[in-house]
């Protein structure tokens, strides 16, 4: 009976694929071959196995964080993307401000998000509405992005183009709370 078992799991771990598992990293690319680098210190050539996970892979740049299913092919050294469900966009970091000059949009890390407001000819409040955010792929070329506080999810979507940012934030109900143009006003962080 054991060894009935024994050749059970053998025949049933050789021919199953292997199951998705949560993989995070940061995109980099070497050449043609892009490439993920995970927490461990690992790297790993990166693919999609499905249209919109390579559609997704595609769009990221070096420096991008992503998490999302996926599994390690050992034949060929290759992890596989089942999905790219966040990411965190480099060029994003930074402060951005509107056209309309009353807001500033600190994105302080792939997660945290800071929002300075300011009513008009004031300055700038010195205490940010501290937010979470999470950027998920969107369709033909922009982003979605999540905020998130306390008791309070916001939608909306990002489009880059140039050196602007179109941000386009809802609430859950699908009026604009915000919907502009901004650029940088500081550098991407490091």
């Amino acid at each position: 009976m054991v060894k009935f078992k024994l050749i059970l799991i053998l025949i049933l771990t050789t021919i199953l694929p292997p199951m998705a598992l949560a993989i995070e990293g940061i995109i980099m690319r070497s050449g043609n071959q892009q490439l993920i680098y995970l927490s461990d210190g690992s790297s790993y050539p990166v693919s999609g196995n499905s249209h919109s996970s390579r559609t997704a892979l595609n769009r990221l740049n070096n420096g991008d964080y992503i998490y999302g299913d996926g599994r390690l092919e050992y034949s060929s050294g290759t992890i596989v993307m089942e999905t790219v469900d966040v990411v965190g966009l480099n060029n994003l970091l930074g402060a951005w401000v509107g056209s309309q000059d009353t807001n500033i949009f600190d994105f302080v890390s792939f997660k945290n998000l800071q929002i300075y407001t300011r009513k008009q000819n004031q300055n700038f409040s010195s205490i940010p509405q501290n937010w979470h955010y999470w950027v998920t792929p969107g369709d033909l070329g922009s982003w979605s992005i999540f905020i998130s506080k306390r008791d309070q999810v916001l939608y909306g979507s990002l489009g880059f183009t140039n050196n602007h940012l179109r941000i386009s934030i809802y609430n859950p109900g699908g009026e604009y709370l915000y919907n502009d143009r901004v650029i940088p006003i500081s550098a991407p962080r490091d």
